[in-house]
Formats: C-alpha cells, sequence, structure tokens
C-alpha cells in the first residue's frame, strides 16, 4: 500500500535546490588567492544575469556574506541572509561545507 505524502519546501530547501541545480550546475565559481582583509576567502560567481561576490570566513569568524541583492533582503528574511549563491559557495567548496549546519540548524 503506497501513501502519499504532502511536502511544503520551506524557502530554505528551496534555495538548497536553486543553489545545486542553477549556480553549481551553470554558473563558474571561482575562488582568489588572496583572503580578504578580514580574513575572508572570496568566490566570485560569475555566469548569471550579473557577477557576485560570496565572503567566507575559514574560520567561521563572521557569517558567509554575497553581494547579490537577494542576500541583503528576502534571504535575510526567510533564511538567514543565506543567498543561493552563499549556499552554492558552502557546498561546492569542501573547506566550507560544515558551515551549512547553521543554515540547517
Amino acid at each position: 500500500m503506497a501513501i502519499a505524502v504532502s511536502v511544503q519546501l520551506r524557502a530554505r530547501d528551496m534555495r538548497f535546490l536553486k543553489a545545486a541545480n542553477e549556480v553549481l550546475k551553470r554558473y563558474r565559481l571561482k575562488r582568489r588567492e588572496t583572503l580578504g582583509a578580514d580574513g575572508c576567502c572570496c568566490i566570485e560567481i560569475t555566469g548569471g544575469s550579473a557577477d557576485y561576490l560570496v565572503m567566507v570566513h575559514p574560520d567561521w569568524a563572521t557569517r558567509p556574506a554575497c553581494t547579490c541583492p537577494d542576500a541583503s533582503r528576502l534571504a535575510r528574511v526567510h533564511n538567514g541572509g543565506y543567498c543561493k549563491h552563499i549556499i552554492a559557495v558552502l557546498l561546492g567548496e569542501k573547506d566550507f561545507q560544515y558551515q551549512l549546519l547553521e543554515l540547517l540548524l
């Protein structure tokens, strides 16, 4: 007997899907060799409608940040500021995958 399950995806879950599907497959993520002034790693995101910069602190001293408009508006309300670009960087960069825990908890 099959049981029908109705699942409503939250904004966070939709961003994970978008990050995995759009950003990781279609966009280019390029990690800069030098760290930013505050010790953050900077990852350039190109290939979308505009280019953005994601900043992630290797020691988790600050929250990841992105220069896209969504990171400061909708993502902040629904997702603690984690836009699809930040999520894609955290998914795609092995050094930062542990930082996804904050988003999931």
